[in-house]
């Protein structure tokens, strides 16, 4: 049978062109539901989400899709969209690689500073943390370790510095430093449905919940737990670090000093997306221990430009 050549070469273009045109198709429907899964993953779970405009956010959204050749562009078009939920700026996506990076990399864990003032009174500089599961047992290790060296009969008081702690994870701030707060229920996280959880420590673990998170053995008990604590407080100071300054407040005999903290009082909540990023979405706000809920900045009970000075003297007037 004889072949018209031209015929077959215009019949491999069409078939050649409808494949590609299938595959773009196919392609766009790929992103839109990845697009579509995520902005209802916020809708059911943002903080906020009755206050906000989802029509109008799918629509401006879907406008940019058009224009998405990747998916690091679709995952910019939901960054793009954190803008429209009311809330302190907190959420953030992190794309798979980078999550992957964070979960094996082994580094040395942040200093912890600590030393006795005046003689007398115990101070300890919390940085922000962020680390693999081994990193935090040891960051929580070490910050307990830290407070046994300063304990003694002779002690005032405590000074807990959080000036520079810009948050990460608080489960190891708050377990390190638990032999001050003492055993119990710290704080809450408080959603858009008015269910609230707490957050507390006991026998050496932290818990939110029922649910522990992180476990040291042979946990650090201090001689004396009816002593005064001052906690340092500034601009720098921020999310982990201000849900670690939530703990103390309401506590007997416990006063902030220094400056209002950042405002990123609030708690994220991670979702795995369809490609494997993690979608770290706001969807709770901070409440201390006597049940007043934050979601802004923290003000210090005495506003000050020399919070340790000032802190010193609080302690020793007994």
């Amino acid at each position: 049978m004889k072949i018209n050549r031209n015929k077959a070469i215009n019949a491999f273009i069409k078939l050649s062109c409808l494949f590609v045109f299938s595959c773009f198709l196919l392609s766009c429907n790929s992103k839109k539901k990845y697009l579509d899964s995520t902005l209802d993953i916020m809708e059911e779970h943002a903080l906020y989400s009755n206050k906000i405009d989802w029509d109008k956010i799918k629509e401006d959204s879907y406008k940019q899709l058009t224009h998405a050749n990747n998916i690091e562009d679709v995952h910019a078009i939901i960054k793009e969209s954190f803008r429209y939920l009311k809330d302190d700026g907190h959420s953030f996506l992190m794309s798979v690689n980078k999550h992957k990076a964070m979960g094996t990399s082994e580094s040395s864990i942040p200093v912890i500073k600590s030393e006795l003032l005046n003689d007398n009174i115990g101070y300890i500089k919390i940085p922000g943390f962020v680390g693999t599961p081994k990193m935090a047992h040891d960051f929580a290790k070490e910050l307990q370790e830290g407070i046994k060296i300063l304990d003694r009969s002779s002690l005032k008081g405590w000074i807990v510095d959080l000036s520079e702690n810009t948050g990460g994870n608080m489960w190891p701030m708050i377990l390190g430093i638990s032999p001050i707060l003492e055993d119990g229920t710290y704080g809450y996280f408080l959603d858009s449905k008015e269910n609230i959880v707490p957050w507390s420590c006991k026998d050496g673990q932290v818990y939110i919940g029922d649910n522990s998170l992180l476990k040291l053995e042979d946990p650090y008990i201090v001689q004396n737990e009816n002593k005064k604590i001052a906690v340092i407080t500034g601009k720098r100071t921020a999310s982990s670090g201000e849900a670690t300054l939530v703990s103390f407040i309401g506590k007997k005999d416990t006063k902030l000093f220094g400056l209002a903290t950042a405002g990123f009082t609030t708690g994220n909540q991670s979702f795995i997306l369809r490609d494997g990023a993690q979608l770290y979405l706001t969807t709770t706000v901070f409440v201390d221990r006597n049940k007043k809920s934050y979601g802004n900045d923290i003000k210090p009970d005495i506003a000050t430009f020399k919070p340790i000075e000032d802190a010193m003297v609080w302690i020793m007037n007994q």
